[in-house]
């Protein structure tokens, strides 16, 4: 006789998030400025993050998008884990929220909040890039100074908006409508120091790639914390 599994049985196992095979989490009470995180193969490893970081890296959020207390800031950890050795990214953000479910109880919940925003749009000299062949694609950047260059590899507009996201005082949407993939190359200056030379992300859009970014307020999707321990429960 075949066991039949109950309807919400089957789907909460169906649903059920990837965790790691073993997670030590550790408070940092050292007082040192340095965070460091680094994934590996089958391994993941985290020094004197603070608890916001650690959400930011679970969820893949900027600053912007978490609201949450402000004590997050505060507590730092330690944090190493072991995992099957072909996880890939999101697989460890996946594992790192069960490990924030699981260990801190965190529950938290996304909505829409309209903020200051920039849109990504075409600018008025029209879009200047021709579409990219292949498939290969992906982002190398380096910051000097304040001195930032970029290559991008078969990317959307789309994921342009989501990395500029990263560097910018305020989320940036794409509102272009430009469908496919491009290759292309920047280079701009934050204007956040002295030793910077080269011209701005505004105007290095506009020259290089025909597009353009428009203060708005927009929809940002964020996510809110609704309760979440400052102990996490034992290894």
């Amino acid at each position: 006789m075949k066991t039949i599994l109950p309807a919400l049985l089957l789907a909460a196992i169906a649903s059920a998030q990837p965790s790691f095979e073993v997670a030590s989490i550790k408070p940092n009470n050292s007082g040192d400025g340095n965070e460091s995180s680094n994934d590996h193969p089958g391994s993941l490893a985290m020094k004197n993050v603070s608890l916001r970081n650690i959400i930011e890296k679970a969820y893949d959020l900027k600053r912007y998008s978490l609201i949450a207390p402000d004590w997050i800031d505060n507590l730092h950890f330690d944090v190493n884990a072991r995992m099957d050795e072909t996880a890939k990214r999101e697989d460890i953000r996946l594992m790192m929220q069960s490990l924030l479910k699981e260990r801190f109880q965190l529950k938290a919940h996304n909505e829409q909040k309209t903020m200051s925003a920039y849109a990504l749009l075409p600018a008025k000299t029209g879009f200047k890039l021709k579409p990219a062949e292949g498939e290969a694609g992906g982002t190398s950047s380096n910051s000097n100074n304040g001195n930032v260059s970029a290559t991008f590899k078969h990317i959307s507009i789309q994921q342009l908006a989501e990395y500029l996201s990263h560097r910018m005082d305020r989320p940036v949407i794409d509102e272009s409508a430009i469908p496919g993939f491009y290759d292309f190359a920047l280079e701009w200056s934050t204007g956040k120091s002295a030793d910077e030379t080269g011209p701005s992300i505004f105007s290095v859009l506009q020259e290089k790639l025909g597009l353009r970014l428009e203060a708005k307020k927009l929809p940002v999707e964020i996510l809110v914390v609704d309760s979440i321990s400052r102990t996490p429960t034992e290894n």
